[in-house]
């Protein structure tokens, strides 16, 4: 269980996002494995957001925010206040990206990534 893998720290997520540049179409994906009984559970599906506004980052974004929200839920609804969860993604640029000193200015709101 997702659940006894948090508090027994041993919850690895993997998580990653694609994006289609011709239908502006983002998507993600997301696998929870505990390393001794392996697959718990996997998820994907479409990213939210204006077709105009999709981009790769937008995905790979994506891609890590959803299990971080599914572990907060589990945490949440089990009462967990401690724990571990590794996440494993290929998301270095866009973590990169969202992590940078942003600017003053409309520039920022006019980016397809802000919101995340």
């Amino acid at each position: 269980m997702v659940k006894d893998a948090i508090q027994d720290k041993s919850l690895l997520a993997c998580s990653d996002g694609a994006y289609h540049p011709d239908t502006s179409e983002d998507s993600l994906g997301w696998i929870f494995h505990q390393e001794a009984s392996g697959e718990l559970v996997v998820g994907s599906g479409p990213v939210d957001g204006h077709l105009s506004m999709m981009a790769s980052y937008r995905a790979e974004l994506g891609g890590i925010q959803a299990p971080i929200y599914v572990i907060s839920k589990i945490c949440i609804y089990y009462h967990i206040t401690s724990g571990k969860a590794t996440l494993i993604c290929d998301n270095k640029g866009a973590i990169s990206k969202a992590f940078k000193k942003p600017q003053i200015g409309i520039s920022p709101f006019l980016s397809t990534d802000f919101d995340l």
